[in-house]
């Protein structure tokens, strides 16, 4: 009996390419700014930087899984727009089972990152915005 090995050909940067596309890299940046900015506006006095750097980890995180989420429940439609039909799950280049354990990590992190980090209301006002952006908006 033989065994077949099967490689994959999908180079390193191949797949940080399909990753940028499921996170959708350029909005995920454009909301983490406006936090930001938002932060820094409602800033008296001296910059907590450990915050700044936690609502900026955290809130990518955050972000980028729900951008994924989105690419997992919009594959089939995404397949059907010329926009839309190049991302990675709609061409299968990466599994909806891979897309869903890389958007529950970062998401369950980047939640965690501003619960701990920040306070229990970024926290919650996080996972809200994952939540209704993935399943409310999406859908």
């Amino acid at each position: 009996m033989e065994a077949t090995v099967t490689h994959n050909s999908t180079s390193l940067k191949d797949k940080l390419k399909d990753y940028n596309q499921l996170i959708k890299f350029r909005l995920t940046f454009t909301v983490v700014l406006s936090s930001v900015l938002g932060f820094l506006i409602g800033t008296s006095g001296a910059i907590d930087y450990t915050d700044l750097i936690a609502l900026i980890i955290g809130g990518f995180l955050v972000v980028a899984s729900s951008n994924g989420i989105n690419q997992i429940i919009e594959k089939d439609f995404d397949k059907l727009m010329t926009r839309t039909a190049n991302r990675p799950i709609a061409q299968n280049r990466m599994s909806i089972l891979e897309a869903g354990v890389f958007c529950a990590v970062t998401g369950i992190i980047g939640v965690s990152i501003l619960g701990l980090y920040l306070n229990t209301y970024a926290a919650l006002l996080g996972f809200a915005s994952l939540m209704s952006y993935a399943f409310i908006y999406t859908p």
